[in-house]
C-alpha cells in the first residue's frame, strides 16, 4: 500500500504550485492528502477545505473572510491544523530528516515542543512567538518583548537540556525590527540570532513602495 503525505497551502494564492507539487508527488507513486488553509476559494479541489479547518478550531470561514483580517485568520486556521494533524506528525518528519543527514530547523511555541524537536535531532530550533506585528497587514495583538524573553529563555532551555549543541534563533511576535531583536538576543542567555522573514522582505517593500510612491507625488505641473 502506497504512502500517503500531507500536503499543506493556501490554494487560493498558490494553488498552481501546489497542484504542480501534488501531481509531481503522486508521480512517485505516493498518496497526496491536500488541506487547504488559505481564506479564500482554493484553485483546486482539496481533500479538506479551508471551512474544515476552521471549523476545527470552533470557528466560521464566511465570517473570518467577511472580517478581512488576515492576522486574525491566519491564527484561526493554524489552530485548525493543530487539532487536524497533531505535532507528533511534524516531529517524526524531523526524525526521519535527521537520519537522512537533512539540516533541520523546525518551529516550536514552547518548552515541550523544544524537547521533542531537540529530542528528534533538529539542528536548529526556531524559537516562535506568533504573527509578527508592525507593517500594513501585521498582528494587531502580541506578546510584550519581556513575555518573549522569558518564553524564548525556557525553549533554550528545554532545547539544550536534550542537546547542548543545538542552535536557537528567535521569531516573530513583537521581534519584528532590528531593534526588537537586539532587545531580545542580550536578554536571552544562549540565544545565537534572529530568523527574518515579513521583517526582511516584507517591511522593506513597503517602506520602499511608500517612500517611492511620496517622491512621485511630489511632481507638481
Amino acid at each position: 500500500m502506497a504512502k500517503s503525505i500531507a500536503l499543506i497551502g493556501t490554494f487560493d494564492t498558490k494553488g498552481k504550485e501546489f497542484l504542480f507539487v501534488k501531481e509531481l508527488i503522486e508521480s512517485l507513486g505516493l498518496n497526496v492528502f491536500t488541506i487547504h488553509s488559505g481564506v479564500f476559494e482554493p484553485q483546486f479541489t482539496p481533500d479538506v477545505s479551508n471551512d474544515e479547518v476552521a471549523l476545527a478550531a470552533g470557528e466560521n470561514m464566511a465570517k473570518i473572510a467577511e472580517q478581512k483580517d488576515r492576522a486574525y485568520a491566519t491564527e484561526v486556521l493554524a489552530k485548525g491544523m493543530e487539532i487536524l494533524l497533531p505535532n507528533d506528525l511534524e516531529v517524526e518528519m524531523i526524525r526521519k530528516a535527521h537520519e537522512l543527514d537533512i539540516l533541520t530547523t523546525p518551529y516550536v511555541f514552547d518548552e515541550e515542543q523544544a524537547t521533542k524537536m531537540a529530542e528528534a535531532g533538529a539542528d536548529l530550533l526556531v524559537a516562535h512567538m506568533g504573527l509578527t506585528t508592525k507593517g500594513t497587514i501585521g498582528a494587531k495583538t502580541a506578546l510584550t518583548l519581556d513575555d518573549c524573553v522569558e518564553r524564548i529563555q525556557a525553549i533554550v532551555d528545554a532545547g539544550r537540556a536534550v542537546n547542548p549543541d543545538i542552535l536557537v534563533i528567535c521569531h516573530g511576535g513583537p521581534i519584528a525590527e532590528p531593534q526588537d531583536a537586539e532587545y531580545v538576543i542580550n536578554r536571552v542567555e544562549g540565544i545565537v540570532g534572529f530568523f527574518g522573514a515579513s521583517s526582511i522582505e516584507r517591511f522593506a517593500a513597503e517602506k520602499g513602495i511608500k517612500e517611492q510612491t511620496k517622491e512621485f507625488k511630489k511632481i507638481n505641473k
